[in-house]
Protein backbone atom coordinates (compact mmCIF):
# COMPACT_ATOMS: atom_id res chain seq x y z
CA UNK A 1 0.00 0.00 0.00
CA UNK A 2 1.30 3.62 -0.92
CA UNK A 3 0.42 6.22 0.94
CA UNK A 4 -0.44 9.59 -1.66
CA UNK A 5 -1.51 11.63 1.12
CA UNK A 6 -1.07 12.40 4.80
CA UNK A 7 -4.72 10.82 5.41
CA UNK A 8 -3.48 7.51 4.10
CA UNK A 9 -1.33 7.01 6.94
CA UNK A 10 -3.66 6.28 9.48
CA UNK A 11 -5.18 3.64 7.42
CA UNK A 12 -1.56 2.01 7.00
CA UNK A 13 -1.15 2.68 10.79
CA UNK A 14 -4.36 0.35 11.35
CA UNK A 15 -3.20 -2.01 8.94
CA UNK A 16 0.39 -2.71 10.28
CA UNK A 17 -1.06 -2.64 14.01
CA UNK A 18 -3.76 -5.43 12.41
CA UNK A 19 -1.35 -7.47 11.02
CA UNK A 20 1.02 -7.60 13.91
CA UNK A 21 -1.83 -8.14 16.50
CA UNK A 22 -2.71 -11.10 13.83
CA UNK A 23 0.74 -12.34 13.51
CA UNK A 24 1.49 -12.33 17.55
CA UNK A 25 -2.00 -14.39 17.77
CA UNK A 26 -0.89 -16.99 15.86
CA UNK A 27 2.15 -17.19 17.03
CA UNK A 28 0.47 -18.17 20.88
CA UNK A 29 -1.77 -20.84 19.00
CA UNK A 30 0.99 -22.49 17.62
CA UNK A 31 2.84 -22.29 20.79
CA UNK A 32 0.05 -23.88 22.90
CA UNK A 33 -0.53 -26.09 20.22
CA UNK A 34 3.00 -27.20 20.35
CA UNK A 35 2.38 -27.82 24.61
CA UNK A 36 -0.66 -29.49 23.93
CA UNK A 37 1.44 -32.09 21.36
CA UNK A 38 3.76 -32.78 24.19
CA UNK A 39 0.93 -32.90 26.97
CA UNK A 40 -0.24 -35.17 25.11
CA UNK A 41 2.99 -37.20 24.28
CA UNK A 42 4.27 -37.43 27.79
CA UNK A 43 1.19 -38.49 29.18
CA UNK A 44 1.96 -41.73 30.38
CA UNK A 45 5.17 -40.44 32.13
CA UNK A 46 3.08 -37.76 33.97
CA UNK A 47 0.22 -40.16 34.99
CA UNK A 48 2.31 -43.37 36.22
CA UNK A 49 5.52 -41.05 36.95
CA UNK A 50 9.16 -41.49 35.61
CA UNK A 51 9.82 -45.61 34.39
CA UNK A 52 13.03 -47.03 34.36
CA UNK A 53 13.95 -49.76 31.78
CA UNK A 54 13.74 -53.51 33.25
CA UNK A 55 17.30 -54.73 33.22
CA UNK A 56 17.98 -58.04 30.81
CA UNK A 57 19.15 -60.66 33.51
CA UNK A 58 19.97 -62.68 30.06
CA UNK A 59 17.95 -65.69 31.17
CA UNK A 60 14.91 -66.71 29.57
CA UNK A 61 11.43 -66.14 31.22
CA UNK A 62 10.46 -70.13 30.28
CA UNK A 63 12.75 -73.19 31.16
CA UNK A 64 14.79 -74.06 27.10
CA UNK A 65 12.12 -77.32 26.08
CA UNK A 66 14.25 -80.15 24.78
CA UNK A 67 14.45 -81.53 21.44
CA UNK A 68 12.83 -85.22 22.51
CA UNK A 69 8.95 -85.30 21.47
CA UNK A 70 7.86 -87.33 24.11
CA UNK A 71 9.41 -85.24 26.92
CA UNK A 72 7.56 -82.36 25.49
CA UNK A 73 4.78 -83.87 24.97
CA UNK A 74 4.52 -84.99 28.79
CA UNK A 75 5.13 -81.21 30.03
CA UNK A 76 2.18 -80.22 27.40
CA UNK A 77 -0.08 -82.64 28.94
CA UNK A 78 0.53 -81.84 32.52
CA UNK A 79 0.15 -77.97 32.15
CA UNK A 80 -3.09 -78.68 29.99
CA UNK A 81 -4.90 -78.43 33.99
CA UNK A 82 -7.63 -81.78 32.96
CA UNK A 83 -5.64 -84.23 34.94
CA UNK A 84 -4.97 -86.59 31.39
CA UNK A 85 -1.40 -86.74 29.30
CA UNK A 86 -1.04 -85.86 26.11
CA UNK A 87 0.32 -89.64 25.38
CA UNK A 88 -1.37 -92.25 25.27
Amino acid sequence: MRATQFSDLKAMQKLLADQARAEKEAQAAARLAEQQRQREQQLFAFSIGAVKPIKDSGRSARPAQSGDPKTAATRVGRFRGDGRSAIR
